[in-house]
């Protein structure tokens, strides 16, 4: 939908915003990791993909797609498949050079540290909320070692957190479980 009014952008429009976004981006030569939903979400996603793909294409170094399941199963190859547009076991024909995985919360290599929140900073940004308590800021290791990390993914109401997407993407959609918890 386009500044609130009820009319739907076309596959071409879409295709072309995608492109004209990945155009000014400093993306040349760079590892670029894109950070999409699981199927909790749901928005044109392969078109999303396809345009990305074309737009990235003998630009980037290389691309990697993280499903971000923050603590959800992974998604099966078929059902990966339907969420981003191809045929089961043809991920490769349909995004040539690209790897694509799921995010695996429950396996440890999953991740780098990137960091503490200490026990201070946490009083701080709860207004005192949360005293003497740290949390390691443990994310995704791909998404870590890019050299650029591009959500792609819609933002929606959210029945828990107020809106799922932009910034959840990142924490909880790729961190490790004692932030997720935190």
């Amino acid at each position: 939908r386009v500044g609130g009014a009820d009319q739907e952008l076309s596959s071409d429009e879409v295709t072309a915003f995608v492109t004209r976004a990945l155009a000014r981006a400093d993306l040349d030569d760079k590892r670029v990791c894109l950070v999409v939903p699981d199927g909790t979400r749901t928005c044109p996603l392969p078109l999303l993909m396809r345009a990305a793909h074309s737009a990235l294409e003998g630009r980037v170094k290389e691309v990697t797609v993280v499903i971000a399941l923050g603590t959800h199963q992974g998604m099966s190859e078929d059902h990966l498949a339907r969420h981003l547009g191809y045929s089961a076991g043809a991920a490769e024909e349909s995004y040539p050079g690209w790897t694509i995985l799921n995010h695996e919360s429950w396996v440890p290599e999953t991740f780098t540290t990137l960091g503490t929140i200490g026990a201070e900073r946490l009083t701080e940004l709860t207004g005192g909320l949360m005293r003497d308590v740290s949390v390691e800021v443990r994310i995704n290791r791909h998404v870590a070692e890019a050299d650029v990390a591009i959500v792609v993914g819609p933002v929606f109401p959210h029945e828990v957190v107020g809106f799922s997407g932009g910034n959840k993407y990142f924490f909880p959609g790729v961190s490790g479980q004692e932030l997720i918890d935190l």
